[in-house]
């Protein structure tokens, strides 16, 4: 029983050493030679549409949606943040957005620059470091964070799967959004970018979400399985301690 219970502690912290480590090690991102042909040569496409403002029901909060455009978009994922997070308060009242992803595509991933870029994710900002000749080569016109809100069940179980190295398509609407109080009155608001030659997010209801090619390593994967035995690890280990001497 001894033994058992040595194996189990040396368990439970090589997993929680592994998990951290996930937390904060930069997912390489794949090379060239594993990026799918369309995402270097589809640019995002966006329709005006006619359609009245609605209200929309998430959880406990009410949204008042005015969709602008339809909008497709590709690109590869190379920083996200996930907006559910329990650190996250700034979204407490913000339950339908889920992940912000961070896409580029087109030549930033023809010419390389792509792999030698630092990327990085705030709440609500995508962050991009590059060096002086990376520069000149870089095209920021074809990177763009993107402001997920699910539309049902299923692209809403696919974004919260997607990861850093995923190459991923997203269809659905460029919307405005206001969240409302219990009396109907406005508590914040959230503006759509409607072109990619500004710095603003593309806020996205997602109508369609897949990933057309994984990031080669299950970092994602890993990640979600370890809180679960990190728990039970140390569940077991509370357990044994309380009935071994």
């Amino acid at each position: 029983m001894k033994i058992l219970k040595r194996l189990l502690s040396v368990t439970f912290w090589l997993s929680l050493a592994l998990y951290l480590f996930l937390l904060v090690w930069k997912i390489p991102l794949p090379s060239s030679d594993l990026i799918r042909p369309e995402l270097t040569t589809f640019d995002p496409v966006q329709t005006a549409i006619k359609q009245a403002p609605y209200i929309w029901h998430v959880k406990d909060q009410s949204y008042r949606i005015t969709p602008l455009f339809d909008y497709e978009t590709v690109g590869l994922v190379v920083a996200e943040y996930d907006s559910q997070n329990w650190l996250d308060y700034s979204h407490k009242q913000d339950p339908a957005q889920t992940k912000d992803l961070c896409l580029i595509w087109g030549e930033n991933i023809k010419n390389g620059v792509y792999r030698g870029l630092k990327y990085s994710h705030g709440e609500f900002t995508c962050f991009v470091n590059w060096t002086e000749d990376q520069g000149k080569i870089f095209d920021f016109n074809r990177l763009s964070n993107n402001h997920l809100l699910p539309a049902s069940s299923k692209p809403a179980a696919l974004i919260k799967s997607s990861s850093v190295g995923d190459q991923v398509r997203i269809k659905g609407r460029l919307v405005n959004y206001e969240i409302l109080d219990k009396d109907g009155k406005i508590i914040s608001t959230r503006k759509t970018s409607t072109i990619r030659q500004d710095r603003g997010c593309e806020v996205i209801m997602v109508d369609d979400f897949e990933i057309l090619q994984k990031q080669p390593l299950p970092v994602q994967a890993i990640k979600s399985i370890l809180p679960k035995l990190l728990f039970f690890n140390g569940l077991t280990n509370f357990i044994l301690f309380l009935l071994v001497p």
